[in-house]
């Protein structure tokens, strides 16, 4: 499945990602805000508009308030359909005009946790990387994953994110799919 995070320390939190819908989900995701302390949620971000990370933005906020921003990097061209993850296009799981765009080095906060959001397209034109600031970790997505290689559609593009987000030197990296990635005593992946 697709890791999704409750970031923060406080009771309310931010969630990064929201699965592809599945009911299962919302009953995971009730655990561990209970054992995390965690009894609100302050804003969704999603990394990327494919459907295992978009797709349970609705089911979320059926579930924890409709009135959660759920917020997204708005790219000036939607990408095309492709099948596979990128079957379904994002306006068809959450319309467009109910996002909050965020945009490249934007910082969002809540209690414990800063994060500065990266646009590193590639994996999709729309992707986003999110460093935790109070850690030197980055969330990232479908970018680098736990195990196995990501998929790109855009080789070029990709490559170049790859680069910034090295350029952060990141101690640990929380992926969109697998485990968490740590550095090695001498600080490289």
């Amino acid at each position: 499945g697709t890791n999704t995070y409750l970031v923060g320390t406080g009771s309310s939190r931010i969630l990064i990602d929201t699965g592809e819908g599945k009911r299962d989900y919302l009953t995971t995701l009730k655990e561990g805000m209970r054992q995390a302390g965690c009894t609100s949620i302050s804003q969704i971000v999603v990394s990327h508009w494919h459907h295992d990370h978009l797709g349970g933005v609705s089911s979320v906020l059926e579930d924890h308030g409709s009135n959660i921003p759920v917020l997204k990097y708005m790219p000036e061209e939607l990408e095309a359909s492709f099948g596979g993850e990128g079957t379904i296009t994002p306006y068809e799981m959450w319309p467009k005009d109910k996002f909050t765009p965020v945009v490249d080095g934007e910082i969002l906060t809540t209690a414990g946790a800063t994060l500065k959001v990266l646009f590193t397209p590639g994996h999709a034109n729309d992707h986003i990387c999110l460093v935790l600031e109070e850690e030197n970790s980055m969330f990232t997505a479908d970018n680098v994953l736990g195990t196995g290689t990501s998929v790109f559609r855009n080789l070029h593009a990709y490559m170049n994110s790859l680069q910034r987000m090295k350029s952060f030197n990141p101690e640990k990296l929380y992926p969109g799919h697998g485990p968490v990635v740590e550095a090695t005593k001498h600080g490289a992946f």
